[in-house]
């Protein structure tokens, strides 16, 4: 599944890109990348089977339901989402795509986009 919630013609200078490798434990990518975000200010939606998991910022009170359970509208205002390369959240990577203003300053100068 792609990523719905960035604008498809987003240019590249506006989104951060992370990808998390699987260490060989269940759901080992899906945890780096929860952790990396959480780290950052992001506030983690819900897991369900290999569908994105929606990523918004923690300074907005908001509750991040399952992609399921979204509107489109509601998915075009998340800052960004977790999505399963390899089409396995269970032993496949994990990609954080995020917007670049929902991450503080310090977390681009540190390379978050490598």
């Amino acid at each position: 599944m792609g990523i719905m919630t960035l604008p498809p013609d987003a240019p590249a200078d506006q989104i951060v890109e992370r990808t998390f490798g699987n260490t060989g434990e269940l759901f080992s990518a899906f945890y780096a990348a929860q952790q990396w975000a959480e780290n950052r200010g992001l506030i983690v939606g819900q897991m369900q089977a290999r569908a994105p998991i929606g990523l918004h910022r923690e300074s907005e009170a908001y509750n991040v339901l399952k992609w399921r359970g979204m509107t489109a509208w509601e998915r075009r205002g998340l800052d960004g989402c977790i999505v399963w390369p390899d089409g396995d959240p269970r032993n496949g990577s994990a990609k954080i795509r995020v917007r670049r203003d929902a991450l503080p300053e310090a977390v681009l100068e540190e390379g978050a986009g490598s």
